[in-house]
C-alpha cells in the first residue's frame, strides 16, 4: 500500500493526493508446493532449540559426575593422610618402647634401628601424602572457580557415608536397552538423521520443475480521495510462471549433498549406538568387580588387623620380634588404604553406570538415580535403513524429561 502525490503540469492544477494499494499472491503448484517445504526452516529451528536443551542437560549431569569425583578423590587423598599420620604415631611408639628396652639392655640396637627406619619411612610418606593432598584440594579450587586462598576442607565423614548399592547387579542387555532408550546424545543423533533425510526430500523438491501461479490486484483512488475507489479503478492480473529443469546441475550438487549428509548421519547413529552399548556393558562389568573387590578388601582388613593385634601379644609373650610389628603395622595401613581406594573406586563406577545409562537427575536438591527407568526397557531404537523421497515425518523432537 502507498500514498503518491500526482498534479497536472499542462493545467498547472495543485498537487493532490492519491492512495494505491496492490495484492499480489504467488502459489507454487510444483517446486516448492506443499507445507513440509514451506515449513522446512521453521521445522529445523524448533528442533535445534530441543537439541541444544539436550546437549546442555547431558552436560549438567557429566559436569556433577566430574565434580563429585574430584571431590571423592579429594576425601581419599585425605583418608591416606589420616593413615599414614596414624601408622606413624603408632612408630614413633614402638621406636621409643624399643630405644627404653634397648637403653634397660633386654633388646637389640638392631631391632631400635629397625623401628627407626620404618618411622623416618612413614615420615616421608606421610610428607607427601599432605602434598598430594594440598594439590589436590587447590585443583578442586581451580575446577569449581573458587579463589586459591579461600579456606576450604572437606568433609572426612563423607567419605564413609558412600552408599554400596548391591543393586547394580542387573542383566547387562536391561542396562543396554535402558542406555540406548534414555541417553540424550542418541536421541538427538537419531533426529538429526530424521532431519538430514528431510533435506533430502527438500533436495529432491528443488529438482522439479518450478510451475507457479502469479496474481495481483491494483486500485487507484481518485485524485484528492485516497480513501475512495471505484470498479473502473480496479486492475488484475493472472499469469502461470514455468520453469522446466534444464540447468539443474547446482540443485544436482545440492542433492547429492543432502543424501551423502543423510549417509553419513546414518553411520553416525551407528557408532554411537555401538559405543553406547560397549560403555555401557563396560561400566557394568566395572561396577561387579569392583563390588567384589570392596569385599575383598575389607576382609584383608579384618585380618591385617587380626594380624596385628597377634603381634603385639606375641611380641609382650617374647615370640615375636620388631621386625612381625613393623610388617603387620604397615600391611594394616596398605590394607585401609586399598580398602578406601576400592570403595571409592566402586562409588565412582556406580557414578559412571548411571551417567551412561542417563538415570541421573540434577535437581534444586543436588544429584539423585532415577530408578524408575529401568522398569520400561523396550528395543532400542534404530536408524532408518533407507532413505525415501517421500516426506519424511514432521514430529518435533523427543523433548527431555
Amino acid at each position: 500500500m502507498g500514498l503518491a502525490l500526482t498534479r497536472s503540469v499542462a493545467t498547472g492544477a495543485s498537487w493532490d493526493i492519491v492512495s494505491s494499494p496492490v495484492l499480489s499472491v504467488t502459489q507454487p503448484l510444483m517446486r516448492g508446493f506443499g507445507e513440509r517445504i514451506v515449513r522446512e526452516p521453521l521445522t529445523q529451528a524448533e528442533r535445534n532449540v530441543v537439541y541444544e536443551l539436550r546437549e546442555y542437560e547431558r552436560y549438567r549431569r557429566t559436569f556433577c559426575v566430574d565434580v563429585i569425583t574430584r571431590y571423592i578423590q579429594l576425601l581419599r587423598a585425605a583418608d591416606q593422610v589420616k593413615n599414614e599420620r596414624t601408622n606413624m604415631d603408632n612408630l614413633v611408639a614402638l621406636r621409643e618402647r624399643n630405644e627404653a628396652l634397648a637403653e634397660a639392655g633386654r633388646q637389640s640396637d638392631i631391632q631400635t634401628d629397625q623401628a627407626r627406619q620404618n618411622e623416618l619411612a612413614s615420615r616421608n610418606r606421610l610428607i607427601q601424602a599432605i602434598e598430594r593432598y594440598g594439590t589436590s584440594r587447590d585443583d578442586l579450587k581451580l575446577f569449581l572457580g573458587l579463589p586459591i586462598e579461600i579456606q576450604f576442607e572437606p568433609v572426612s565423614s563423607e567419605l564413609y557415608d558412600m552408599t554400596i548399592d548391591d543393586s547394580l547387579t542387573i542383566d547387562d542387555k536391561l542396562a543396554v536397552e535402558a542406555g540406548l532408550r534414555l541417553r540424550l546424545d542418541y536421541m538427538t543423533v537419531l533426529d538429526q538423521l530424521e532431519d538430514a533425510a528431510r533435506k533430502v526430500n527438500v533436495a529432491a523438491d528443488a529438482l522439479r520443475a518450478r510451475f507457479d501461479v502469479q496474481g495481483s490486484v491494483r486500485a487507484t483512488s481518485t485524485d484528492g480521495s485516497p480513501v475512495e475507489f471505484s470498479r473502473d479503478d480496479l486492475s488484475w492480473t493472472l499469469r502461470p510462471d514455468i520453469v522446466f529443469p534444464l540447468a539443474i546441475v547446482s540443485e544436482r550438487n545440492s542433492y547429492r549433498k543432502a543424501f551423502i549428509t543423510m549417509e553419513r548421519a546414518r553411520r553416525s547413529a551407528e557408532q554411537l549406538g555401538d559405543e553406547i552399548t560397549s560403555g555401557v556393558r563396560a561400566s557394568v562389568r566395572q561396577a561387579r568387580t569392583r563390588r567384589q573387590s570392596v569385599d575383598i578388601q575389607a576382609n584383608a582388613v579384618t585380618l591385617a588387623e587380626r594380624r596385628i593385634e597377634s603381634a603385639n601379644l606375641s611380641l609382650q609373650a617374647g615370640r615375636a620380634t620388631t621386625r612381625d610389628i613393623l610388617e603387620a603395622q604397615q600391611s594394616l595401613v596398605d590394607e585401609r588404604t586399598a580398602l578406601t581406594g576400592a570403595r571409592v573406586d566402586y562409588y565412582l563406577s556406580q557414578l559412571a553406570l548411571w551417567r551412561d545409562m542417563e538415570l541421573l537427575r540434577v535437581d534444586a536438591n543436588g544429584l539423585r538415580f532415577e530408578r524408575e527407568g529401568l522398569t520400561i526397557a523396550p528395543a532400542a531404537a534404530k536408524p532408518p535403513q533407507t532413505p525415501t523421497n517421500e516426506p519424511a515425518g514432521e514430529s518435533g523432537a523427543q523433548e527431555t524429561q
